[in-house]
């Protein structure tokens, strides 16, 4: 199915040509639907592991109670260790003033 492109153009008062995005809502867009078909209308594959209909709880995120864990130089949280450890030394190849503080 090919696509028409067709741009809306306006002419200001100094006779340059710019184009306009007109507002409109997703009812608008003709023969979406046949697109689209059946996605977004079932079950998933697989998220995390489960099928079907999907409910994440906080610990499938990893989610404890004291909330996202921060990373440390040995162990995983928001960001995994490694990534942790690149910015220490990023941080400390450059001490211009950037300083790293834990917020509680």
């Amino acid at each position: 199915m090919a696509i028409k492109v067709v741009k809306v153009m306006e002419t200001d008062e100094k006779n340059v040509k710019r184009q306009v995005y007109p507002e409109t809502t997703i009812n608008a867009i003709q023969g979406l639907s046949e697109v689209l078909g059946e996605a977004g209308k079932g079950n998933v594959t697989s998220v995390n592991g489960k099928v079907g209909a999907v409910n994440l709880t906080a610990a499938d995120l990893g989610i404890n109670e004291n909330g996202v864990p921060y990373a440390s130089e040995t162990q995983d949280g928001i960001i995994t260790k490694e990534m942790y450890q690149k910015l220490v030394q990023l941080i400390n190849s450059d001490p211009s003033g950037i300083t790293l503080e834990k917020v509680e």
